[in-house]
């Protein structure tokens, strides 16, 4: 018998919380700079734009409805 890994994923968050969170966090940044540096995928950036790409967290989008209420 086996189980899911998202069910042993939810289990060991459900006990652990933060702690297991941070730890998933970290091992996936961790492979994605293997894959990075495996794959010749870094790119040189000025210091100063790499600390502002790396300091913004907003998301950028805009939102324009297909149908206004006012137009019908």
């Amino acid at each position: 018998m086996w189980l899911p890994k998202q069910w042993i994923a939810n289990v060991a968050y459900a006990i652990l919380g933060d702690t297991f969170s941070a730890w998933v966090k970290a091992k996936i940044e961790e492979n994605h700079e293997k894959k990075a540096e495996k794959g010749n995928l870094m790119i040189d950036m000025d210091p100063e734009v790499h600390a502002a790409f790396q300091g913004s967290t907003h998301v950028s989008r805009k939102y324009q409805p297909i149908i206004r209420f006012s137009d019908l």
